[in-house]
């Protein structure tokens, strides 16, 4: 979808726009934050990770293989753009979402259980999922107003 509450073509030209200028502070706070991450694991699940706006080079570089889940189909192509990594596996929102659009976190299992031994980062999935959330509700209240 190229225009998504959780991301899409605008989204992308801000992110790209305002990146570097007005998201610094919290790019920098992140990034001392990640700096303190130190897991053992060799790969890194990412999860939610849009185009990698956030995420430093230095971070990426501490592991062998990333896999990025990533719900958002601009942000699965300008990804490998912007990440740069050599072992780097894209995969849709599947282990989360149902075939009528529902969230489901019982993926997570499952998702777990295909990418054993692995370092998994949550990223900004709490703000994307709020944002599929409110636009499921505002189709279910419409239909409600239609009945």
């Amino acid at each position: 979808m190229l225009i998504s509450p959780a991301g899409g073509l605008r989204y992308h030209w801000r992110a790209l726009s305002h990146s570097k200028i007005l998201w610094s502070p919290f790019r920098s706070a992140i990034g001392e934050w990640l700096e303190g991450w130190q897991p053992r694991e060799r790969r890194l699940i990412l999860i939610g990770p849009s185009a990698g706006y956030c995420l430093t080079p230095k971070l990426l570089a501490r592991f062998d293989e990333i896999v990025a889940l990533e719900p958002d189909p601009v942000a699965r192509v300008l990804l490998p753009f912007r990440m740069k990594h050599p072992r780097l596996t894209l995969l849709s929102d599947s282990f989360f979402t149902s075939p009528d659009e529902t969230v489901r976190l019982s993926g997570l299992q499952q998702m777990l259980n295909s990418y054993p031994d692995s370092a998994v980062l949550f990223c900004n999935l709490l703000g994307m999922l709020a944002s599929c959330r409110r636009r499921s509700t505002f189709r279910l209240n419409r239909r409600k107003v239609r009945q």
